[in-house]
């Protein structure tokens, strides 16, 4: 018989699973001429490897007939609650404690992703910050010199390759660079000639305010 005559047909040509999830490639049917002939024709490769991200081929032969379906591993994993690294000033620095500081905070964030132990997701490809919780903006590379003054909290998730957030993660900065300022008043600008007044008249003292 002509290949041609043969037709090999599968529920949905595109499948996507989720990594780890057991994937078994579904049974085509064959049909020769219009008629249905064999209802259980295995493709190749009967089973996916799911630990891997990516999208697969399975092939169905039958007398030179020929069929693919493609199998797409997808991450949807969360990536790791973000740790946070604080020092003085740059990488260099010592350990920022939380205390207030006249200068900056080096910031460094890290954070895995791992869909299960062992197996790596899709990979770290940024993190956002924010100040307030809600709006959060993506920075270039794992780290910041922060700069701002002010005692307040700072927010840090992870964001995979796919996509998918990780859970957010806070610190609190206390930065104070203005110098402290002094004012006084009460300076007299006249001498008073106490010996020449009466007892009740004599001024003994001057207050000075700072």
């Amino acid at each position: 018989a002509d290949s041609g005559d043969y037709e090999i047909k599968v529920v949905q040509d595109k499948y996507e699973v989720t990594q780890t999830e057991d994937f078994v490639s579904p049974l085509a049917e064959v049909y020769y001429k219009g008629e249905l002939i064999k209802s259980d024709l295995e493709g190749n490769p009967t089973k996916v490897d799911t630990n891997k991200l990516g999208t697969y081929e399975v092939i169905y032969y039958y007398h030179g007939a020929t069929k693919t379906i493609e199998v797409e591993v997808v991450d949807n994993a969360e990536p790791s609650k973000s740790q946070i690294v604080l020092k003085y000033d740059d990488e260099n620095g010592k350990s920022y404690q939380g205390n207030w500081y006249s200068g900056n905070i080096y910031v460094e964030y890290k954070s895995t992703d791992y869909t299960e132990e062992g197996i790596k997701g899709s990979g770290i490809a940024y993190y956002e910050v924010s100040e307030d919780g809600e709006n959060f903006t993506k920075i270039d590379g794992n780290t910041e010199i922060i700069e701002k003054e002010g005692n307040y909290l700072r927010y840090v998730r992870a964001v995979d390759e796919s996509g998918n957030t990780g859970v957010v993660n806070s610190y609190r900065i206390k930065i104070d660079k203005t110098k402290p300022t002094c004012t006084f008043a009460g300076e007299s600008t006249e001498w008073q000639p106490n010996l020449n007044l009466t007892a009740s008249e004599q001024i003994t003292s001057r207050t000075i305010i700072a």
